[in-house]
């Protein structure tokens, strides 16, 4: 177990600190793990701006704020060395308490006048996205004292959905769908909508956290605003049973007991599959298995959709499966009696 893990478990009162305006992929990730440590009774808060409100498919926090709310006991010190106080009193009015403070000579300033707070409520603050404390900007110099009093531990990743993903699993904290479906919101989000992953583990994941119940829909719909509902569902399938193959090149086997449990026919399944963005680029391409019912399976086969931004690519595809090329895809099938034979066969071809 590392440091941060074994902190986290130590600790009661954590603050997770983000810099202002994160990236949608980092606060995603963060309030991801809020909600987990959450269920370890942990009292947690996290300073963040209002645009998380924005996305809609997040779920946040109990404590969520962009400034830090009950840091502990007001106490005001006032520098009367070789300075005369004549007055101290105070007011307390509706909204708000007035110290006043007569100085003989009027020779108190604001530069003598400092409020700290007694105390912190945080044992440990962890910081994301940032190289130091200081790149906190004014959350940071409007609340040095905490900082102070408290033990910081800063994070800087390339990979916040991966990098949270891990820490849960090490902590063995369960991932419910709410941490699932912000997990997935940032690699959406990280990858541009899935279409330009920085390594094939996030592809991975993206399947594993759709097995785990994360909500694709909301996070598709707010993301694709042209796509309709039944193209949606089909993109899910698709990324739930999706795997990295090799070369750029991800493989999707649908199962026919989940075509018949989405609702869908094979028929709207190719089409989302022709028509989405998701997952294809010049760089990588989609090869999709359906399989038919057991009493076709002898007729057609294992069906197969290929589908390639790549000009090259598709030609080369076309003659490997002798397919045509329609609308970026290749449409034919397999003679096989599973899905695994299928993409056996078809591993043979692709060198």
């Amino acid at each position: 177990m590392n440091y941060l893990e074994s902190e986290l478990l130590k600790k009661e009162n954590i603050l997770l600190a983000l810099p202002k305006n994160p990236k949608p992929e980092l606060l995603a990730s963060v309030l991801g793990l809020a909600l987990a440590l959450e269920t370890l009774q942990k009292k947690v808060s996290v300073i963040a701006e209002e645009p998380y409100k924005k996305y809609p498919f997040l779920s946040s926090p109990k404590n969520i704020s962009p400034e830090v709310k009950n840091a502990g006991d007001v106490f005001v010190s006032i520098d009367t060395k070789g300075r005369k106080v004549q007055d101290l009193r105070y007011e307390k009015l509706e909204n708000e308490i007035r110290i006043h403070l007569g100085s003989e000579a009027k020779d108190i300033q604001k530069k003598h006048v400092s409020v700290k707070f007694s105390k912190t409520p945080f044992e440990l603050i962890v910081i994301f996205g940032v190289k130091n404390k200081e790149d906190l900007g004014a959350f940071y110099r409007e609340n040095k004292e905490i900082f102070s009093e408290s033990e910081s531990i800063i994070i800087n990743k390339e990979n916040y959905p991966e990098f949270v993903f891990d820490l849960l699993s090490d902590l063995k904290l369960e991932i419910t769908r709410p941490i699932a479906t912000n997990l997935l919101a940032g690699i959406m989000t990280e990858s541009s909508g899935l279409t330009n992953f920085k390594d094939c583990r996030s592809f991975r994941l993206v399947s594993h956290l759709l097995k785990m119940n994360a909500d694709y829909r909301q996070i598709a719909s707010f993301f694709y605003k042209d796509k309709s509902q039944t193209d949606i569902k089909a993109s899910r399938l698709v990324l739930k049973n999706s795997f990295y193959f090799k070369d750029n090149i991800f493989f999707s086997k649908i199962p026919n007991y989940e075509l018949n449990k989405s609702g869908l026919s094979s028929n709207q399944i190719i089409s989302a599959i022709i028509k989405q963005n998701e997952l294809i680029s010049e760089k990588t391409s989609l090869l999709v298995f359906l399989e038919p019912p057991k009493e076709k399976l002898a007729q057609f086969g294992i069906i197969c959709v290929f589908t390639s931004l790549n000009k090259n690519t598709l030609l080369k595809f076309s003659r490997i499966f002798k397919a045509t090329p329609k609308q970026n895809s290749l449409l034919f099938s397999v003679k096989a009696e599973s899905l695994k034979e299928a993409e056996n066969k078809i591993a043979k071809f692709i060198k």
